[in-house]
């Protein structure tokens, strides 16, 4: 077979996985401090800090210089488009990053 038809059903096959664990992993119900945690939840503050502050912190006054800032810039955006520790946001962009990565 031609690479697009291999690229095609590569596409297909991952969408297909990506379903199944949102479906198999349903995660809704979960409240964010239970998916929240340890590093986790350092990176999910020092986002939402990000966005309503404009400022890398975990507390609002100091800066947050433990971690470098990549995840918290990304779940920022996913914060600012889909809402504040928006699960489904985060899923969704994880899934694109994923499918883009299996791609490459």
């Amino acid at each position: 077979m031609n690479r697009t038809l291999w690229s095609i059903l590569l596409l297909l096959v991952t969408g297909f996985l990506c379903l199944w664990v949102l479906v198999a992993f349903d995660e809704r119900d979960r409240l964010p401090h239970e998916i929240f945690h340890s590093d986790a939840l350092q990176y999910s503050t020092a986002a939402i800090h990000l966005v309503t502050s404009k400022f890398y912190s975990l507390d609002g006054l100091h800066p947050f210089i433990e971690r470098e800032p990549g995840q918290s810039i990304l779940l920022a955006l996913v914060y600012f488009a889909f809402g504040k520790e928006n699960q489904w946001g985060i899923f969704i962009v994880q899934g694109i990053v994923h499918l883009c990565a299996s791609l490459l």
